[in-house]
C-alpha cells in the first residue's frame, strides 16, 4: 500500500493499494497527526508533498511556525521508524493526471468534502502513473457513488 500526503495544518492523507484503489482518505489535523499515522497499517511506501519556501510566499509565512514543513518532519519521522522509503514529490506533479482519472477524485465518495486528502490522492495516482499503471485501469470508480 502506498501513502500520500498533502501535508500543512491539515493534512491530506491517500492510501492506495497498488493497483491505483483508494482505500482511505482522510484530512487529518497537525495536532493529531503522528497519533493518526501510527494507527496506518500495511503502508509499504510513503509520498510526501516537498515543502518550499518561495520568494512569492515568505511574506506570508513571516513569523509562521511552517506547519507544512512540520508536518513533512513528522511524516518522515514516522516513516523512518517503520523504516520505510520517502519520495518526495513537487506539488506541481500531482496537475499531470489525465482528465479521466481527475474525473474520477472528483465523484470519489472517500474523498467528498476532503480537499487536502483529494490532493494527496492525486500525487499518489501520479506516482502509480509513473510507474505505468494505465489511468484507465484505476480502480477509482467501484467506490464513487
Amino acid at each position: 500500500m502506498l501513502a500520500a500526503f498533502d501535508p500543512g495544518v491539515v493534512t491530506g492523507v491517500a492510501v492506495v493499494d497498488e493497483g491505483g484503489e483508494l482505500v482511505l482518505a482522510a484530512d487529518v489535523h497537525k495536532d493529531e497527526l503522528r497519533s493518526f499515522l501510527d494507527k496506518l497499517d500495511s503502508v509499504t511506501e510513503v509520498i510526501v508533498e516537498d515543502f518550499r519556501l518561495y520568494r512569492s510566499k515568505n511574506r506570508s509565512l513571516t513569523g509562521s511556525d511552517m506547519p507544512a514543513a512540520q508536518a513533512v518532519g513528522v511524516i518522515e519521522a514516522w516513516a523512518g521508524d517503520k523504516h520505510l522509503r520517502v519520495t518526495r514529490r513537487p506539488a506541481s506533479m500531482r496537475k499531470a493526471l489525465p482528465p479521466r482519472v481527475l474525473d474520477g477524485l472528483k465523484n470519489n465518495r472517500l474523498l467528498r468534502g476532503k480537499k487536502h486528502a483529494r490532493d494527496a490522492a492525486m500525487h499518489a495516482l501520479a506516482a502509480l502513473l509513473s510507474r505505468g499503471v494505465h489511468p484507465y485501469s484505476l480502480a477509482l470508480r467501484r467506490r464513487s457513488g
